[in-house]
This record gives structure tokens, sequence and C-alpha cells, in this order.
């Protein structure tokens, strides 16, 4: 298993050190984080990247945190095979209303510097009616076992949720219909981070934080388990 998560989320809600923690070995699991290298600043390159992290390894069930990551993981299963695939707030790129306030999300908090920002934008430019090379996800429907989640309490979220798994759910399919869970983030009383989540930087907070990563680790690694191998 091996997740690739946005800067965009609270640093103190990573699955990472979770699903090193918590998966379970005596099914074979093994665990591990991609993130990309300082040189990549576009799409394909991004695209790239991840081939050759995902290519040294058989059976990957990816988790895509993120509406960037799960747009990669998305161009990544058009030619490449996963066992399975968990995307986390995906964000369909014809949602131009979600794929703005995002953009407003990287600038107010001076993330249009970073790589992920970078990729970001590349892909919303390679996709657009005027570019010179338009690209579409082209995935086909049921392609491999895949869930859905949704994990910020905003309407507009469980509908870039309810839209991505209705995409690639096929009822006739060897997968079936794609099942969409929600996860919400712990809320408490502290300052917004940049998708106007509670940072959660207290004690109470940090507490909440790691329960809430365990139960997603656990809620994965079962599908995992039930679904893939």
């Amino acid at each position: 298993m091996v997740v690739a998560e946005s800067l965009l989320y609270p640093s103190s809600s990573s699955w990472n050190s979770a699903f090193k923690s918590r998966a379970p070995q005596d099914h074979g699991i093994s665990t591990g984080a991609f993130s990309w290298s300082d040189s990549v600043t576009n799409w394909k390159a991004a695209l790239d990247e991840l081939k050759a992290d995902l290519s040294a390894h058989h059976d990957v069930v990816f988790i895509a945190r993120g509406p960037l990551q799960c747009w990669i993981a998305q161009l990544y299963l058009e030619s490449h095979p996963l066992a399975g695939l968990i995307l986390v707030d995906p964000l369909p790129l014809d949602d131009r209303n979600g794929i703005n306030q995002f953009e407003l999300y990287y600038e107010k908090h001076s993330f249009k510097q970073s790589k992920e920002y970078h990729i970001f934008r590349s892909i919303l430019d390679d996709t657009t009616m005027s570019a010179p090379i338009p690209h579409a996800l082209q995935l086909e429907a049921g392609a491999v076992p895949m869930m859905v989640w949704h994990s910020i309490p905003r309407p507009a979220f469980k509908r870039a949720a309810d839209s991505t798994a209705q995409r690639h759910s096929n009822s006739n399919g060897p997968f079936g219909i794609v099942p969409v869970l929600q996860l919400h983030l712990p809320l408490v009383k502290s300052t917004p981070n940049v998708l106007g989540i509670n940072s959660l930087e207290n004690a109470k907070g940090g507490l909440e934080m790691d329960k809430y990563a365990r139960e997603a680790v656990d809620i994965a690694c079962s599908w995992t388990i039930d679904q893939v191998l």
C-alpha cells in the first residue's frame, strides 16, 4: 500500500506513520509513501516519476489523498496496472468551481511556488479546450477495485466524491459500483488551516487526529484485504 498526500492537509493529519504501524503484517501488506522530487514541475514529469517509483513493486494499492494526487493516480491507471485505488477528496477536472477554490487555497497560503502547485496548474493548462495538447482522463469504468472517500465536511467535496465514484462505477463489470465513504477530519476550536479545517495543534486535537488517522488506515487495510487480496 502506497500513500501520496497533498500539502494542503494539516501535517498533523498525515496517514504515513499510521500506515507503517497498523498495516496487518500477517496478510503480507507492506506500506510506503510517495512524494515528488523537487525537479518535478509539470504533470507529465510527475506521472513519469510515479511510474518509475511504482514499477518496482507488484500489486500496489495506491491511496491518493487530495485532488492533485487523485488526478495523477487516475492518469497513471490509464496505462499502468494497480491492484486497487483509493481516492480521497477527488475533484473532477470539469468542476471549475472546485478548482477555482483550490487555486485560492494555494494562493492564500503562499503555496503557489510549491512543486505541487506547479503540477496542479500544468494539469489545468493541458485540460482546457484552448490548450495546445488537450488531455482528458480516459480511464474506463470498472478498471480496478476502487473506493472513494470525502474527508472535508463541505457539500462540494461530497458532490465531487459522488461524481467521481459514479464515473468509475460499472454495475456489469467485475468490481461493480464504486463505494463512497464519508470520513471527515475531526474539528475542534482552533485556527482553520488551508482547507478551512482546524489545525488541531493542541493536545486534544493531536489525539483526535491520531484516532482519525488510525481509523482511516484500518478501513483502507480492511477494504484491501476484502477486495484486493
